[in-house]
């Protein structure tokens, strides 16, 4: 179980977030298509601040050691995301 956490985007769109869908993929060193993005769940917004979801590692393949983790804001108008950028690798143990 690995644990990642966020801010809030500064830019809603003019509606509030209402939740986030949390999605991982294998660490390469090249660009993933976007069909290697696997969605591991979705949270509700925190009002509080800081955003917090819990990714169960036992659902993921244990030959690969790394993971990126990219999170998408939902509200009113839809879904934001996943895409992020390759920024935030996200260990996994063996």
């Amino acid at each position: 179980l690995r644990a990642v956490e966020w801010a809030p985007p500064l830019d809603d769109g003019g509606l509030d977030i209402v939740a986030y869908r949390i999605w991982v993929r294998p660490y390469t060193a090249s660009k993933a298509d976007g069909v290697d993005w696997i969605e591991v769940g979705q949270v509700r917004h925190d009002q509080a601040g800081v955003q917090r979801a819990e990714i169960h590692t036992a659902d993921l393949n244990r030959s690969i050691s790394r993971y990126l983790c990219a999170v998408a804001a939902i509200n009113g108008a839809g879904e934001q995301g996943p895409m992020t950028p390759d920024g935030a690798c996200l260990p996994l143990p063996n």
